[in-house]
């Protein structure tokens, strides 16, 4: 291909310019995710929810202060009252007439508005009502039930008419904010009396209501201020984030592009490498027929100088084809045009046939074969010209790379009884150098660099494994290999097996599949 045409076919706009996020984040699936909208409603969410929790958490507070504080001062009005009314006796129906006694009833109004007091009861220890005063005392207002048995029994009791604590957040203006408690009034360590002691908290209850806006509004202006803050930080990092995510899809249209860019130049190496294998073997091939013709003689005869010429060049033109043909079935086995002509086999045989077509060049370097194969018969399923291409690859392999010892060949059955199929595994040892650690990864890879370390004397293709390994797999098997540097190595070869016993009658063999 020319510079000219490879330079036209090169994609545009790969450098990133003219690229639109949007667009592209559409095209490949992308959402993009707007940091700062979705921050910004979430701390609207969680500032309103800490808002509202803050200030249900302090009116509770405040209202537990309330009654917590309103018991400790009823209980010293109790006693003060209490002991103004001695000389008058604790029980109204028996008060005495006379000046002493109009004067403290004079006082008791006095000192029920100084502090607020609706009412001021007084029961006897047993539960009965001895007296009652204040300006509520004619309402005939009924006792609690539940604080006056509270003090009865020794404690404090109080009771808040809004006895929601949330009412102090919404007061209910219909309503007048009253607080009663019962006090036991001790005297020598013994209950003379239970003091009920009812008052107004309007004033209080006004100041507090008045300080809780300036509160909340404290606490409204510290939450704006996080929240301007966070909001700062996170709008950088969101435009961080969406300088990235461009750059990101930039990078994904321009990988797109150049992953159709390859894959076009893929297609067109698979259509060189058909019509470059096609013309070169077609040449090749009578070259090295022409070249026969004279080595028998028939266009005269040769001296020694010219046959050794020509058995040379029959030598080159033969390798050149080879590797032709490989790369051939190679292209067509990887776009998955390779057919397989199915067939009931020996596969024993198969391997017997391979290493009958190797044995001059074993004895020629001092190597000899043994095979290791099953004593009852065994029936494989598959092509058998492709197997047998396998097991010529294999031991040819080991083959190059023996010296002066033994190559065994082990054929075993697994799994293969009367109710089922098994696998058959090819198990090939060369007598060699082995192989390093750092090479097995890329042994089967094309056009493998190992031969040319000088593993061996004999130069390769580098296509074999290559073209072993897809045969193998296109069969349903696997090939796995297993070596230790400077004691040779091991390929086993791994093929779904159909017992004798299973095989199906002839009429099916030889079909077709692509």
């Amino acid at each position: 291909m020319s510079t000219d045409q490879a330079t036209h076919d090169r994609p545009e706009g790969t450098g990133g310019s003219g690229t639109k996020p949007r667009e592209s984040s559409r095209r490949l699936g992308i959402q993009p995710f707007n940091v700062l909208r979705y921050f910004s409603w979430a701390s609207f969410a969680v500032i309103a929810l800490v808002f509202v929790a803050s200030g249900s958490l302090t009116v509770y507070v405040v209202h537990c202060v309330h009654i917590e504080t309103e018991e400790d001062e009823a209980d010293s009005l109790a006693e003060a009252f209490v002991g103004a009314l001695k000389p008058l006796g604790l029980d109204q129906t028996k008060w005495p007439q006379d000046e002493a006694a109009r004067q403290v009833q004079g006082e008791l109004p006095r000192m029920l508005d100084n502090f607020n007091v609706l009412e001021f009861h007084i029961f006897s220890p047993a539960g009965d009502s001895l007296a009652c005063l204040g300006p509520e005392a004619r309402d005939e207002y009924p006792p609690w039930a539940p604080g006056l048995k509270a003090a009865m029994d020794g404690a404090v009791k109080t009771r808040w008419e809004a006895e929601n604590w949330w009412r102090f957040l919404f007061p209910d203006r219909s309503k007048r904010d009253i607080i009663e408690t019962y006090v036991p009034v001790k005297e020598g360590g013994r209950i003379i009396a239970i003091a009920e002691v009812r008052r107004d908290l309007a004033k209080t209850l006004g100041r507090t209501r008045r300080s809780l806006p300036q509160l909340m509004l404290v606490a409204a202006a510290a939450s704006l201020s996080v929240f301007l803050c966070l909001r700062v930080a996170i709008r950088r990092a969101d435009r961080i984030m969406r300088q990235q995510r461009s750059e990101i899809e930039r990078i994904n249209k321009e990988l797109e592009q150049r992953n159709k860019y390859l894959e076009a130049y893929d297609k067109r190496k698979d259509e060189f490498l058909s019509i470059c294998s096609h013309d070169v073997r077609s040449p090749l091939m009578s070259i090295v027929a022409g070249c026969q013709v004279l080595l028998k003689g028939r266009k005269g005869p040769l001296n020694d100088v010219q046959r050794e010429i020509i058995e040379h060049s029959v030598a080159n033109a033969q390798a050149v084809i080879r590797l032709t043909e490989a790369l051939l079935d190679l292209a067509r086995i990887e776009a998955g045009q390779e057919a397989l002509n199915l067939d009931h086999f020996d596969p024993v045989q198969v391997i017997r046939e391979s290493l009958a077509a190797h044995q001059a060049q074993v004895e020629s370097q001092g190597v000899a074969f043994d095979l290791q194969a099953p004593a009852h018969p065994v029936t494989l399923k598959a092509d058998r010209l492709k197997i047998l291409r396998v097991c010529n690859n294999l031991v040819s392999n080991a083959a190059k790379h023996s010296r002066h010892g033994v190559i065994r060949i082990r054929v075993e059955t697994g799994n293969c009884t009367a109710s089922g199929a098994g696998v058959l595994r090819i198990a090939v040892t060369d007598c060699g150098q082995g192989i390093k650690p750092e090479d097995m990864e890329r042994l089967f890879d094309r056009f493998s660099t190992l031969s040319r370390r000088k593993r061996t004397r004999m130069e390769g293709t580098g296509l074999g494994l290559s073209i072993t390994r897809a045969l193998v797999e296109l069969h349903g098997g696997t090939i796995e290999v297993a070596s230790q540097e400077g004691k040779g190595a091991t390929f086993t070869v791994t093929l779904p097996l159909v017992c004798e016993e299973q095989a199906p009658p002839a009429s099916v063999l030889g079909k077709r599949v692509a």
